[in-house]
Parts: C-alpha cells; sequence; structure tokens
C-alpha cells in the first residue's frame, strides 16, 4: 500500500484556509458554539432566597462542572440550582421549600444534580469527600424518594498512585 500518502506531497490548501472556512461549516452545520455560564443565576437564586450564605460551598461545585459536559446537557439555571442544592445539603440544610417554590420539575433538579454528584465518583480526586457525597445521595433519596432511579454509588477505590503501567515479569 505505498502511495496513499506521500509525507512531501504538497495540499492545495493551506492552514490560513482551513482556518477561513472552520467558522462556515460551523455555521452551515447549524453549531452554536455559545454556552451560558450558570454563575449569574446561581447568584441571583441565593440573593433572592437569602441564601447568600451558600454561595461560598455553591461556588467550587459551580467551578467544577465544567469539568463535565453538564454545560452541555442541562441549562444554566438548572446547573445553579442543583449546585445550591447541593451545598445546602453539605450545610445540613432541608432545601425542599426552597425547590418547590421555583416551581420547576423537580425531576430536572434531580437528574442534573444526579450528573454532578457522578462527577465527584469518577476516579480523579476533585474536591468532594465520599462521605460528602452520600450525605447529598441520602438527602435526595430521603426528599424526592420515589423519583430518585440510579443514584451512582461512590467509588470508595483510591485512584493509583502513578499513571505509568505496572510492569509485569514475564515467566
Amino acid at each position: 500500500m505505498t502511495g496513499l500518502y506521500a509525507g512531501d506531497h504538497q495540499y492545495p490548501y493551506s492552514v490560513n484556509h482551513v482556518y477561513d472556512y472552520e467558522f462556515k461549516m460551523i455555521s452551515a452545520l447549524d453549531f452554536d458554539l455559545i454556552i451560558f455560564h450558570p454563575y449569574r443565576p446561581m447568584v441571583q437564586y441565593c440573593a433572592d432566597a437569602n441564601l447568600t450564605d451558600l454561595l461560598a460551598t455553591a461556588w467550587p461545585i459551580l467551578n467544577d462542572s465544567f469539568r463535565s459536559d453538564a454545560c452541555l446537557l442541562y441549562p444554566p439555571y438548572l446547573i445553579a440550582i442543583a449546585c445550591i442544592f447541593m451545598a445546602g445539603t453539605l450545610q445540613d440544610r432541608d432545601m425542599r421549600d426552597w425547590i418547590a417554590s421555583l416551581k420547576i420539575e423537580t425531576q430536572d433538579v434531580i437528574d442534573a444534580t444526579q450528573h454532578l454528584t457522578a462527577m465527584y465518583n469518577a476516579p480523579a480526586p476533585i474536591r468532594l469527600a465520599a462521605t460528602h457525597l452520600d450525605v447529598i445521595n441520602n438527602k435526595l433519596q430521603s426528599h424526592f424518594g420515589s423519583k430518585i432511579q440510579n443514584i451512582p454509588a461512590p467509588i470508595s477505590k483510591k485512584p493509583p498512585s502513578s499513571s505509568r503501567p505496572k510492569s509485569h515479569a514475564r515467566n
């Protein structure tokens, strides 16, 4: 299979051509590259409900949410609500009345919260300990019991100390 690709072959297009047509292709495919951040809704929800003391706990959770695909799956207001719910739960608050006052579908909040807690169950350590995940999952279960379908269990294993694979001796 020779002749398929020659390293010294000159293509008729330069890197600048690719740059020039990249956005034209994205536009033609109707892709939307704008992602709205949930920071503003989170601050507004906390201010409106007099929950500003939860911002210090909810903010790192929101920062961590960008390590997942949550911003592509859920609207910003829902991510903000899930982060505030998690922060309130970590501070032993009953957040049911607040969520009920928002007049949104509780299943949406549950889904977003489970998605964020699953992020902390990933092998890479972030900020929340497994005990904090248990608290959040238990509160979800006790508050919304029948609506919870599958709460991810925390991973109890520690991540490997090295990213290199261990060498095995051959016999």
